[in-house]
């Protein structure tokens, strides 16, 4: 995790070459002790997904990537794996724009991609599976924490507010999340409040022919 750390670009100081009593005043100083979860929700962690978000909009196949943009996945993704590898349900949302090459040897988000051989391939022809060395060199579990859709994605949205309004609507929210808000609005009253939500995820993406499998 040290050498991951350092790719993302933060100061990293060993506990383990450390004394015991300059941990507390490196505390003090404003250091972090820092587990693989809290790391992915820093401040390097963020500017890495915030500087890969725009390379994704330029770059195609691998190659288009620079050797430090390539150095921040494999960062992010060694992290995520050692919080997979313990929590097979953990998510990170946030990272779901990281750009992973598909089997057709394209990059494109991990929220684009299904896990090869999955539930996920077979239901949804709008996503594509990701390479299958991606699999093999990180594997599933941290593939699927960022985004790489294995089964059928059932979440729970907290609290919803009905609203005419699409740019109220939840930005955590499914496709179209917006219209079905939208839609509840007229039938409820604008503003209503309706409590937690069950959505799935990927619906504009399920086969034509898959309907009968969900």
């Amino acid at each position: 995790l040290t050498d991951a750390l350092r790719l993302l670009g933060a100061s990293v100081a060993d506990p383990e070459h450390a004394p015991a009593d300059v941990h507390d005043v490196l505390e003090r100083l404003g250091a972090v002790v820092a587990s693989p979860r809290v790391l992915l929700d820093g401040a390097a962690a963020r500017a890495a997904v915030a500087t890969l978000d725009d390379a994704l909009d330029e770059a195609v196949d691998p190659q288009d990537l620079t050797s430090q943009e390539t150095g921040l996945v494999e960062a992010l993704l060694t992290i995520v794996g050692a919080v997979a590898d313990v929590d097979r349900d953990a998510r990170f949302a946030h990272l779901d724009g990281l750009p992973l090459e598909n089997e057709d040897g394209e990059l494109m988000a991990a929220r684009d991609l299904s896990l090869p051989g999955s539930v996920a391939e077979d239901l949804f022809d709008g996503l594509v599976p990701v390479a299958a060395h991606v699999v093999e060199r990180y594997g599933a579990p941290a593939l699927v924490a960022v985004g790489v859709r294995a089964d059928v994605v059932v979440r729970t949205l907290p609290d919803v507010v009905v609203t005419l309004d699409p740019d109220l609507a939840d930005d955590e929210g499914p496709d179209r999340w917006g219209d079905y808000l939208a839609l509840l609005a007229h039938a409820l009253g604008d503003g209503q409040e309706v409590g937690d939500v069950a959505v799935v995820d990927d619906l504009d993406a399920v086969a034509d022919d898959r309907w009968g499998r969900l």
